[in-house]
């Protein structure tokens, strides 16, 4: 009676021995035949042949089983999504920026703003990076601001919009 290490042994043997044949000829050759009258394990199913002693066959060694591919599908998403969520989020503030660059860069004299600290002013001189704000009409108070001060350009007699800056 032939051990499963030592069929395993003989089929190992027949595929090695089968790896120079032609394929017409390998699907011929079958390793030696057993006493126990047990068929021969073929070349192509790698499956090992079952045991005389019980008659089941036993587990496939040597291959794993496949990993789910739900976890991997679920975490491949959810990377795209975070991706795709950065984009539009560096899309949106690079917007963002070029609108307040050209605010700035449009500012002149006469202009109505909003600071960031919530005082409205009227602009009387833009320099380079500062600008003087007049703040009371009556005592004629003047402020400077730096230029990035500045949150917002209010047209005519708008109220300022009350919106949280980040």
């Amino acid at each position: 009676m032939n051990s499963l290490t030592e069929m395993l042994a003989q089929t190992g043997d027949t595929l090695s021995a089968g790896a120079t044949q032609t394929p017409e000829t390998q699907s011929t050759s079958a390793p030696p035949s057993t006493s126990t009258g047990a068929a021969p394990p073929t070349v192509s199913t790698g499956a090992a042949p079952p045991t005389a002693s019980t008659g089941a066959a036993p587990s496939t060694p040597g291959k794993p089983a496949p990993p789910d591919s739900s976890l991997g599908l679920m975490f491949g998403v959810m990377v795209a999504l975070m991706v795709f969520m950065w984009v539009m989020n560096s899309k949106r503030q690079k917007r963002e920026q070029k609108q307040r660059a050209d605010m700035l860069g449009k500012l002149g004299k006469n202009d109505r703003v909003l600071t960031i600290g919530g005082i409205i002013g009227t602009v009387v001189s833009v320099k380079e990076s500062e600008v003087v704000l007049k703040v009371d009409e009556s005592t004629n108070t003047k402020m400077t601001f730096a230029r990035r001060a500045i949150q917002q350009v209010l047209v005519g007699d708008e109220a300022p919009k009350l919106e949280e800056t980040r």
